[in-house]
């Protein structure tokens, strides 16, 4: 029997859905939080029922879930029930924590810096920091030029630089589902960027440079994943691709986007011959594996990584996003079953063969 931890932090959003800080001071007590209160709850619980058959017990838990004896105040899942009990620290913890701009998140990096869980894998990293370790390692020319906005007189004139080369993508730098990104034209008069930049708080939004690859009035983009397989290698699990909702401009299945297999939109909606479609799924495949093992050399120890590719006119693929705690809706979405189950499995299997070497080091 392998016992594992999915680490996350209570849900902190507003009624708009954006991220709000928590009330400052000591965490509330873990046994007055309801399970549901818990972020990524439904993801956890698929990973215990995928684990199951093969003698894997997942359980969930925050940081302010920890207790000062070692042990930890956990959601156990049973079936369609779920209960809290005091449980001994798992042999493995699966860190799926996102970066986010709240007093959680603090607490969760001072508790992470002081080691209170065994994991083989940190939390999220913001997307600027993931932009600098590619930016410097080979892939570095699969990159659209992106900028810190900074509100400087130097970050003022980068952004007109960048929009007298065409559109402009302005992102939250700790952003997730999609929430927060505008799309500014080329043609956009300078006193009004002027207006649109002025409202942004300093350090906390990136712009990137727009890649025309719109087919029709949509947008589109690939999303790659590969994990890790016991052996501690990064391996493909799966592709497809988002397409986004009319009304809005972002892919992002939260905001209403929609799946499309990869290979219906490389020869349908793109029109690449079989072979060149054949050549751009290795290439992908390639070109995110390369990026797990950079953002790993930059990061420390990974155990997954999915990229938002887009594929200009000439074919030649852009990294415009790098997610270490992805989703795994569109496989779902795709009816892609063998790679919707290996994506859950695939954590699980690794981490368990992380706590076994762990565990033998120890012995020796």
């Amino acid at each position: 029997m392998c016992h594992l931890g999915f680490l996350t932090l209570r849900r902190a959003r507003d009624e708009a859905g954006g991220l709000v800080p928590t009330p400052p001071g000591p965490p509330i007590p873990p046994a007055d939080a309801a399970p549901s209160a818990l972020a990524s709850l439904a993801f956890a619980r698929r990973l215990a029922d995928f684990g199951r058959p093969f003698g894997i017990a997942v359980v969930a838990f925050t940081p302010d879930d920890l207790r000062p004896d070692g042990t930890v105040r956990a959601v156990l899942f049973s079936g369609r029930s779920v209960r809290r009990a005091t449980i001994p620290m798992p042999e493995a913890v699966y860190d799926f924590v996102r970066t986010q701009p709240t007093d959680a998140f603090r607490r969760y990096l001072a508790a992470r810096k002081a080691g209170r869980w065994p994991s083989p894998s940190r939390g999220g990293s913001e997307k600027w920091r993931l932009d600098r370790i590619l930016r410097a390692s080979p892939l570095a020319p699969h990159l659209p030029e992106t900028i810190l906005w900074t509100g400087d007189a130097e970050a003022r004139a980068s952004a007109e630089a960048l929009l007298a080369g065409g559109d402009v993508i302005i992102k939250p730098r700790a952003g997730t589902g999609g929430r927060g990104v505008v799309r500014i034209p080329r043609d956009t008069p300078p006193s009004a960027l002027r207006r649109a930049l002025g409202a942004l708080p300093p350090g906390r939004h990136l712009l990137q440079r727009y890649i025309p690859h719109a087919a029709g009035d949509r947008v589109y983009d690939v999303r790659v994943l590969v994990q890790k397989t016991p052996d501690g290698v990064f391996r493909p699990t799966g592709a497809g691709v988002r397409t986004n909702d009319r009304r809005r401009f972002v892919t992002n299945l939260a905001r209403g986007g929609r799946a499309l297999p990869l290979n219906a939109y490389l020869l349908r909606v793109r029109r690449f011959s079989p072979a060149r479609a054949e050549t751009l799924q290795h290439d992908l495949f390639r070109l995110a594996t390369a990026a797990a093992e950079a953002l790993e050399a930059g990061l420390g120890p990974l155990v997954e990584v999915a990229l938002d590719v887009v594929i200009d006119p000439e074919g030649r693929l852009f990294i415009v996003e790098a997610n270490t705690k992805p989703g795994r809706e569109l496989f779902r979405l795709l009816g892609d079953r063998a790679a919707y189950r290996l994506s859950h499995l695939r954590p699980l299997f690794y981490l368990c063969a992380w706590a076994r070497n762990t565990a033998s080091i120890r012995r020796a």
